[in-house]
Formats: C-alpha cells, sequence, structure tokens
C-alpha cells in the first residue's frame, strides 16, 4: 500500500501533463478517493477544465470512481455536473468536467444564511437535479454542500457521485458490516446501511437548514458523535438561530428530518412544493389585513383564493395547515440542541461508539465499531 508522501509525489508528476488535448496547470483539491486538477483546453485556450483522477488498481475506489464517471456520463442536466469525458492515462484514471468557477455552497454558506429569495433559487437547482437522477433510479448518496457546486451564486451544480448507488442493482461496493456517507448529512437508517430515496430527502433537508440558517443542525467533535445526534436528538429551533425566517418553514424542514423514512417528506419535489406552499402562506398572511377581534384562519385562506382565482392553491395550503398540526403533534423543534428524543427503532439505545476525528468527508465505518465490539478504529475517507 502506498503512503500518503508516495501519492502525493505521483500526484505532483501530473502537473504539465497533458492529457488528451487538455494541459494539466495546478492541483485544485485532494479528498479520500481522488484528486482534482485545473487543466486548459489547447484547442479552446481561454477554455479551463476540472480533470478529476485516481490511481489504478485500488480496487473498491477505483470501481467507485469508474461508476461515478458512468454514472455522470448518462445523467444529462442542466444542473448535474456532466463528464465532458473520460480514460486512463499512465497509472490513473480520469475524468473531465466542467470548472465551476464560482466555488462550492459550503462556501457560499459560510458566509452567513442565504436570503428566502437566493435559498429558493438554489433549492429548486438541487431538487431538479435530485428528482431527475432519483426518477432514473439513481441515490446520489453523498449530497453535501461542498457537493454543490456553483457556476456563479445563483447557478448551482449538483457534482460527486462518488458514492453513487443504482435502486435496481443488487450489487453493492460497501463491504458488509461497513457505513458510508458524510456524518452531517447522514439520515439514522444510513447507519444500517438502508439507503432510499428518502435518504437523499435527509440530506437535502440538512442542506436547507444550512441555507436558511448558516449552520448545520448537528454539530460534535466527532464524526460518530454527529451520527448519533441524527440518531437521538431533534435540531435546534431554526427561527432562533435566524429569526427572520417564517415560521410555516419550520413544519417544512421537520418533516424533511423526521427519523422514520416512512414519515419524512417522500420525495426531493415535495419538499420543494411544501417549501413554496410555506412561504406562500407565509406571505398571504402578511398581505390579509387584521380585521377581527378573535382568530381565524378560514378568511384568510378564502381572501387569499379570491386574490388568485386559484382554488388549487387553497387546497394545497390546506393540506400545509393539516401537516402542520400534525407534525405539531409528533414532532417540534426544541428550544436548544439540547433536547433529545427517543432512539430509532432501528438501532439500540445501548451501543457504544469510538472516537474519530472531525471530518466533513464520506467516511466508511466497521458496524462492529458502532456496536462497540472493536477498541480499535479504521476510517477511510472519500471526497
Amino acid at each position: 500500500m502506498q503512503t500518503q508522501k508516495e501519492e502525493t509525489m505521483q500526484t505532483q508528476e501530473l502537473i504539465h501533463a497533458t492529457i488528451e488535448h487538455y494541459k494539466i496547470e495546478r492541483h485544485l483539491a485532494r479528498g479520500g478517493m481522488a484528486d482534482v486538477f485545473l487543466a486548459r483546453d489547447l484547442q479552446q485556450p481561454e477554455r479551463t477544465v476540472a480533470i478529476k483522477v485516481v490511481l489504478q488498481g485500488l480496487g473498491e475506489q477505483s470501481e467507485r470512481f469508474l461508476r461515478e464517471a458512468q454514472a455522470m456520463m448518462s445523467l444529462r442536466h442542466p444542473h448535474i455536473l456532466p463528464a465532458l469525458g473520460s480514460g486512463s492515462y499512465a497509472a490513473w484514471h480520469y475524468m473531465f468536467m466542467p470548472y465551476a468557477a464560482g466555488g462550492s455552497l459550503r462556501e457560499l454558506t459560510g458566509q452567513g444564511p442565504l436570503s428566502i429569495e437566493h435559498t429558493i433559487t438554489l433549492l429548486e437547482q438541487i431538487v431538479e437535479a435530485i428528482q431527475y437522477a432519483h426518477d432514473r433510479g439513481i441515490l446520489h448518496r453523498d449530497i453535501k454542500a461542498s457537493n454543490v457546486l456553483l457556476r456563479n451564486s445563483h447557478y448551482a451544480y449538483l457534482a460527486d457521485f462518488g458514492l453513487v448507488k443504482s435502486t435496481t442493482d443488487d450489487y453493492s461496493l460497501t463491504r458488509t458490516g461497513f457505513v458510508l456517507g458524510t456524518p452531517e448529512y447522514m439520515a439514522p437508517e444510513l447507519l444500517d446501511n438502508e439507503a432510499t430515496p428518502q435518504s437523499d430527502v435527509y440530506a437535502l433537508g440538512v442542506l436547507l437548514y444550512l441555507m436558511l440558517t448558516g449552520t448545520l443542525p448537528f454539530k460534535a467533535t466527532t464524526p460518530m458523535g454527529v451520527m448519533i445526534k441524527h440518531v437521538q436528538e431533534l435540531p435546534p429551533q431554526p427561527t432562533i438561530i435566524n429569526p427572520a425566517l417564517p415560521p410555516a418553514i419550520e413544519t417544512v424542514l421537520a418533516h424533511a428530518l423526521m427519523k422514520e423514512p416512512s414519515q419524512r417528506t417522500p420525495s426531493a419535489y415535495m419538499l420543494l412544493q411544501e417549501f413554496r406552499i410555506a412561504l406562500d402562506a407565509n406571505e398571504r398572511t402578511e398581505r390579509v389585513p387584521v380585521v377581527q377581534t378573535r382568530p381565524s384562519i378560514a378568511p384568510s385562506l378564502h381572501l387569499g383564493m379570491q386574490a388568485d382565482g386559484n382554488p388549487k392553491k387553497l387546497l394545497l395550503v390546506a393540506l400545509l395547515v393539516v401537516l402542520c398540526l400534525g407534525l405539531l403533534l409528533v414532532f417540534a423543534f426544541p428550544k436548544s440542541s439540547t433536547s433529545t428524543m427517543t432512539p430509532a427503532p432501528t438501532l439500540q439505545a445501548t451501543k457504544t461508539y469510538p472516537n474519530a476525528t472531525p471530518s466533513s468527508t464520506p467516511l466508511v465505518y466497521p458496524l462492529k465499531q458502532l456496536h462497540g465490539s472493536e477498541k480499535k478504529h479504521h476510517s477511510n475517507v472519500n471526497h
């Protein structure tokens, strides 16, 4: 097995190399599985691309890279970062992609919460990409802010399909007894390796929470600590973190972050619809003057329907009201991050977890450690 120093030396040898008609100029980033370089198109010198490379012969890592390239070549959507080509060069597998000069959503949210208008613009694009993949039987399994790349601050690409899985393929690269994913975005059921479209919806809910508050819902000093919180705790109340948020948005986030997949928002598209309805209901509430001495919901809804003459919107708002009431009975954000709930049925509260170093990159953990049966821990980081 190569040391990190040896891999770094081999990686440096790629700088100034020419692959096809692209000349590599500099190193951009390194993950656990691959390196990314900036390359210039020799046929169109004003054009730059990103080239992602991984050493051949690395077994599972190489196979994941090839699967990612295949998925990105097959998914043609304006908000999915496309693969422009792939192949092999010397000891490397490579894949060319457009260079996203706007950075990532992680960098953008690092500056603070986004406005509602900015959030809905990016959310629509991300949801379109996720739903497009889901409709074709593809699970992303690593939706997070650093995997949403920006052409500019208002145009997003869903990127990095390194953990991609087909819902129609029984073959899995994840070894039995291992957990794979990025802890800050992992749905509780992923600790049992039960990835479904709802697992991606949960990660999307975490992403929406981040965009609206500027912070992640769960934090801890170790990856295992974060994963435990996903299973056992409720996130801090978003309107306390960002008082400018409409209260109805809390219900949307609560639905997306339900611990049980069967109780969660059923699809990425439905999350977007619920978010739109919540914003629409808030706008109607702010627009309708208070003319009564006692509270009443029905008149304001009635006035809203008269304003645009669309009874379908009234029905959607009514459904949101019912959803709000139902969720308030079974799920509510705590007033602080220390509140807890009963652990999900898939895990026992008596399980013990090993220490690990903080990370926002995908991890592979042996499940034996999650059950406390091994003292020594092992992690395999993928970007």
